[in-house]
């Protein structure tokens, strides 16, 4: 499945996201829009580190944010999770389970070369 995650695609996504939380209600996505709201927040938080120029064929695992977990929970909760890869001019949606809980709401999986060269340079200063 690959998936542009623009507004002309929210059935079709919130279809999958659906097919994927099945019965669960906890720790979901819900649907397009909550997708889409974690996406926004993710390209905040990329802007402060990489230009956009540069943002072309990473890919990010984004969770469902969650809250906090009571301390007396036994075990990992599970999450929904989404995987989405940056193309030319927006992101795709590629694959979205259900997994146990990570601590962050999104995690990049790779970074192209350049961008590489970019944060190593800008993380040697400190």
């Amino acid at each position: 499945m690959k998936l542009n995650t623009k507004f002309e695609n929210a059935s079709t996504i919130t279809d999958a996201i659906e097919a994927a939380e099945s019965r669960c209600s906890a720790r979901v996505f819900s649907d397009w829009a909550g997708l889409d709201d974690e996406i926004r927040a993710l390209e905040i938080e990329l802007s402060k580190i990489l230009p956009k120029s540069h943002w072309r064929g990473l890919e990010v695992m984004l969770y469902a944010d969650c809250g906090t977990v009571a301390a007396s929970y036994n075990g990992s909760p599970m999450a929904t999770r989404a995987k989405i890869v940056r193309g030319a001019n927006a992101w795709f949606l590629v694959e979205v389970s259900r997994d146990y809980l990570q601590t962050k709401r999104f995690r990049v999986l790779n970074l192209a070369s350049k961008s590489d060269e970019i944060l190593s340079a800008a993380f040697r200063k400190f």
